[in-house]
């Protein structure tokens, strides 16, 4: 293995939103896939960002899944497995608002743009919110329309509500 690369250890989580595709390298959460997207398509990214995907969930992975089953069953509120960021600095700076806003709340894409440093940014939020491959631990679900109609989501908007009513938000 090229010393720049390192091991992404899979681990399939079965949740009451559907099938959940996990990739964690040994300190951090890299993807939370949903089970309607490829796993192919996962493998390909890691691979493009230097990790080799293993089929042996780790340590984190496993931490991973635990804190899942206690986020869907209503006993956890916040993650202390922590999602690596890769991306732009402006994706980053979206992913680290949407980390700030607390479970239960949502705010506009106009807001987190604001959050963000950038107010004039909403739509570019928004596709910031679309580039997101850790979703849930990285909240892009809280992200709503300034109208207050829910926006987009990659698990789809069935999913995205139901995130949002698990954690009692208004919409």
């Amino acid at each position: 293995m090229n010393p720049s690369q390192s091991t992404a250890h899979f681990i399939e989580i079965e949740s009451p939103i559907g099938l959940l595709l996990t990739a964690c390298s040994d300190k951090s959460i890299l993807a939370i896939q949903f089970g309607n997207d490829s796993k192919s398509d996962l493998t390909v990214w890691l691979e493009s960002i230097g990790r080799i995907p293993s089929g042996e969930p780790n340590a984190v992975a496993l931490k991973l899944q635990r804190e899942l089953a206690e986020y869907f069953a209503g006993k956890r509120r916040r993650f202390t497995v922590k999602p690596e960021l890769i991306g732009t600095d402006f994706q980053t700076k979206i992913w680290r608002a949407l980390m700030e806003i607390p479970f239960g709340e949502t705010v506009s894409y106009g807001e987190l743009a604001n959050r963000a440093g950038r107010p004039l940014a909403a739509r570019a939020a928004g596709g910031a919110c679309g580039k997101n491959r850790v979703p849930i631990l990285i909240p892009c679900h809280r992200a709503i329309a300034s109208g207050g109609g829910l926006g987009g989501f990659g698990g789809g908007l069935d999913v995205k509500r139901q995130l949002l009513r698990l954690e009692g938000a208004e919409f």
